[in-house]
């Protein structure tokens, strides 16, 4: 309001003082307090703001916290806790909720934010507004939270007539008609409906225990269904794994498009499936010392002889060594020699030689090892000969005892060699000039001035480390063919993947070209050893994941007919939204709440235009409800006065705003995000679960799921060589009792706890039932007492614990005393040093490292099998195919026959000496 300055109460208009003023019909007599004044030359402008808004500056001292309290409760105790008291602030309300209160008087900023704060969508907060609801009134510091704060009028305004300006209609005009709801969320391990799943490659086998083959699930997570079945031994190829957040924690592969099998019964370890892992690296192909090794071709020189019996040109020639071999049309026959240039083994370690272009030898059928053949190498080397013989040491025309001799070299002589081979004999020679060989026991390498030359395995060995091929194979494995590509000693290759199949590393160095890591060295300064992602890296990667709905938008039924939607983009991140259903779900609550379609009403309306048949406006106040008309979409919408303007000198009002009403602070969505607290309890409690959770839990799921999650069980407990049926048979027995006693306990009936001898001094504390049977918790103990004061079962400070009936699920100690043991499975024993072991089952019996005694009479109903000699007390023993009564000195033989000179057969009898035959014609 402004102010004349040279008016006698201008000087009194000052900051913090009150002045008195009309603000409505019904507002009559209102305390404002002055909040700033502004002078000027021609005027004093004053702000201030009705006197209960004194809250705003004040707040509280003290933590409130209250259970169960109605809006009167919580209002005399904000006003009690005030820093700076009010003592003639009133309160009343009709409303009959109530609410659990708890403000911190540490997080309040002032005390206003107790009562009023709520934003405009109504969204709950800490607040009398928001915990109950409701509308404030205010008469000086007489205050009132009321269901309604004004009346209905039942006035009616026909927007678009009279009261039309620009402002409005472009009011109208944006009125969203439509949204798009999105949701972001970050994939973790808290997550049941998450995929989690993660690109992989590999082949595997199915080993699964259950009859009518393994199924198959539409997904690896809770809630899955079965789509099919697999055979046990059948190799399939994976795409995808998962192990987050899956059913039974276990590891899931997918075979086939939404095909998913648990891991659980899934190998990788057999040969021909293989695991392929993402990594990176480079290498060096590298020869070592082993040049035999499988899948290498390396140089060789030397000579070689057929050798067949099958008759003659029976020998085939092949393309390669390897698993794409194919027969030329040639043939070879025993005893033909040809030169050896390359040397190969295959994937069954089997050698081969080749002996041209294209043309492979089976070693089977092709020997060195003849006198006749050899394996020539180029060396250098000085030779001393040495030899008794007085006409000196032979010479021959060529190794292996394929020439003659030529002529002697005398004994101390020095040659020099430039050749070396081995024959089929086993003998070393020496070339010590064009066709002169010398064998090498004539030869002296130790003494000054000789020097040893290059032995010819070194020189092979030597010549394949430079010049040897490494196959190329299309997926990491020998049982297929190679592609024909090789890859050179020396050259450097970069890894992308790696795979392991049984017990061999493979490196893929491009696509579905992979070679033995055995031929790869990282020595090199260049060289990278192949590594996977790190687990910095691979949390780096996780990005959010939007969802959006499958027609984008959600449309108002108002809207049906408009050419154009004006949509308003909503993100529903806060609600735990990770599928489109989901979203749908909470975008269409969403449009109820936010009225999405219907135009906002805010109407301003001056004092020219409160008349006629608006002349009632002129006696409304705040928070009264009229009906707006919109001629342009066919609908009514009722609305609040939610602002007035008053002229105090004429007494009057000077404007209206009729706006949108407070939205009800109870909200659809709102009940999304509670759902999203009460899921994260339900996965925290999770984690509080123990074995008798995890029976029952197995027990409620059907096929492979239940035979899995029965499996982890017995893993967990240790339990081997046991049938799942039987194991599950004990399960269901367990499940049921713990079922029964939890039920028992959580049905106490109309039992009273007491304290004796007083709750004063309390020495036990009693839950007594109406049969006077009793639990009782003391100093010494717990225990529950029959009505004949003996308990039933109770653990007492001595450490003992007595029950008529114990289920567990594992029982460890160092003793047990019984007069019966039943169960379905074994007993196992050991001597505790990993020496003797006995297993005693019910399926197999009786097996046993140690002796076994039976110390009284005893019956074997299917046979017994002795593998080693049979004593019976003193008096029969078996000794191989004999049976022997009485002692050693004064023994009879019975002993079964065949033949042996006899007709037929029969028994053979020793008695004192004398033989007896009874046998059969």
């Amino acid at each position: 309001m402004t102010y004349n300055p040279a008016d006698p109460l201008a000087k009194e208009l000052q900051k913090g003082r009150i002045i008195l003023a009309d603000c409505g019909p019904d507002s009559l007599r209102q305390k404002f307090r002055i909040t700033r004044v502004v002078k000027s030359g021609a005027a004093v402008t004053i702000e201030a703001s009705q006197i209960w808004g004194d809250l705003a500056y004040d707040t509280i001292s003290s933590t409130i916290s209250i259970a169960n309290a109605s809006p009167s409760d919580t209002f005399s105790a904000i006003s009690s806790a005030l820093a700076d008291p009010i003592p003639s602030l009133n309160f009343s309300s009709d409303i009959t909720k109530v609410a659990n209160i708890g403000f911190d008087f540490k997080s309040i900023n002032n005390t206003m934010d107790m009562l009023i704060d709520a934003d405009e969508a109504g969204d709950q907060t800490n607040s009398m507004a928001s915990l109950f609801g409701g509308e404030w009134v205010a008469d000086n510091y007489n205050l009132k939270l009321l269901q309604h704060g004004g009346d209905d009028t039942h006035i009616i305004v026909k927007y678009g007539r009279n009261i039309q300006t620009i402002e409005q209609d472009e009011q109208i005009d944006k009125t969203y008609t439509a949204i798009m709801p999105f949701a972001t969320y970050t994939p973790d391990s808290t997550s049941t409906t998450t995929d989690t799943s993660t690109a992989f490659s590999g082949t595997g086998i199915v080993q699964y225990v259950g009859t009518g083959g393994l199924q198959m699930y539409d997904t690896p997570y809770a809630g899955h269904k079965v789509v099919g079945t697999v055979q046990n031994d059948t190799y399939y190829k994976v795409s995808r794994q998962a192990s987050d957040n899956t059913v039974n924690d276990d590891t899931w592969y997918e075979i086939g498009t939404n095909n998913w099998v648990d891991g659980q019964f899934f190998t990788f370890d057999k040969s021909g499936s293989y695991v392929v892992n993402n990594v990176s690296g480079s290498g060096t192909i590298t020869i070592g010392d082993n040049t035999d090794s499988t899948g290498l071709i390396v140089p060789f020189q030397g000579v070689g002889s057929v050798v067949s019996y099958a008759g003659p040109k029976s020998i085939a020639i092949w393309t390669s060594p390897f698993a794409d071999k194919k027969a030329t049309g040639e043939y070879v026959g025993n005893g033909e020699r040809f030169k050896i240039w390359y040397k190969a083994t295959d994937s069954a370690g089997h050698v081969w030689y080749n002996i041209g272009t294209n043309s492979w030898i089976d070693s089977t059928y092709f020997s060195v090892e003849k006198n006749t053949d050899f394996v020539i190498v180029p060396c250098r080397g000085i030779v001393i000969i040495k030899t008794d013989d007085a006409g000196g040491a032979p010479v021959y025309t060529a190794p292996g005892g394929a020439g003659y001799v030529q002529r002697h070299v005398a004994n101390g002589t020095k040659w020099q060699v430039t050749g070396e081979a081995t024959g089929g004999d086993g003998n070393t020679w020496y070339r010590i000039a064009t066709n002169q060989w010398i064998t090498s026991d004539v030869c002296d390498f130790s003494s000054n001035g000789t020097v040893t030359p290059t032995t010819v395995d070194d020189k092979n060995t030597e010549e394949a480390q430079a010049l040897g091929k490494v196959p190329i194979y299309p997926s990491p494995t020998y049982n297929v063919a190679p592609t024909g590509q090789y890859l050179q000693a020396g050259s450097r290759w970069k890894i992308t993947a790696q795979a392991d199949n049984n017990g061999t590393t493979w490196y893929e160095v491009a696509t579905n070209e992979w070679v033995d890591s055995k031929w790869f060295s990282f020595t090199s300064a260049d060289d990278v050893t192949p590594a996977g992602p790190s687990d910095s890296d691979s949390d780096d990667e996780v990005a959010d994941v939007t969802v959006q709905l499958p027609e984008l938008i959600l449309k108002s039924d108002l809207a049906a007919n408009d050419e154009r939607l004006r949509v308003l983009p909503v993100d529903l991140s806060d609600y735990n939204i990770q599928d489109a259903d989901k979203l749908r779900e909470v975008a269409q609550a969403y449009m109820q709440d936010y009225r999405i379609g219907y135009p906002t009403v805010t109407l301003t309306l001056n004092y020219a235009q409160m008349t006629g048949d608006y002349s009632q406006l002129t006696q409304i106040g705040l928070y009264d409800r009229v009906s707006v008309e919109f001629d342009k979409l066919d609908i009514a919408e009722d609305a609040e006065v939610s602002e007035t303007v008053w002229d105090i000198p004429a007494h009057r009002y000077d404007s209206i705003i009729i706006g949108e009403p407070p939205i009800s602070y109870t909200h659809l969505v709102q009940q999304y995000q509670q759902q999203a607290v009460e899921k994260s309890t339900q996965q925290a409690s999770k984690q509080a679960t123990g074995l008798f959770d995890q029976i029952h839990s197995a027990l409620q799921q059907q096929g492979s799921d239940q035979n899995a999650a029965i499996e982890n069980v017995m893993k967990e407990l240790g339990i081997q060589g046991d049938s799942i049926t039987a194991v599950k048979n004990q399960m269901e027995i367990v499940d049921q009792t713990v079922t029964d006693v939890s039920d028992w306990i959580n049905s106490s009936g109309t039992a009273t706890i007491q304290a004796y001898p007083n709750w004063q001094t309390p020495q036990d504390l009693r839950a007594v039932n109406d049969d006077d049977s009793y639990m009782k918790f003391d100093a010494n103990g717990l225990g529950f007492y029959s009505n004949g004061n003996l308990v039933r079962s109770a653990i007492d400070s001595q450490g003992r614990i007595v029950a008529e009936s114990i289920t567990a699920g594992t029982v460890t100690g160092l003793k047990m005393d019984a007069c019966q043991i039943t169960g379905t499975s074994g007993i196992s024993l050991n001597d505790g040093d990993g020496g003797i072991e006995t297993e005693i089952s019910a399926a197999h019996g009786i097996s046993t490292g140690g002796g076994l005694e039976a110390w009284s009479w005893s019956r074997f109903h299917q046979g017994v099998d002795i593998y080693a000699d049979l004593y019976v007390a003193n008096d029969i023993r078996t000794v191989g195919s004999s049976i022997y009564f009485g002692d050693d000195s004064n023994a009879a033989e019975l002993k079964y026959i065949e033949s042996g000179g006899y007709k037929g057969q029969g028994f053979y009898l020793n008695f004192n000496g004398v033989d007896h035959h009874i046998v059969t014609d």
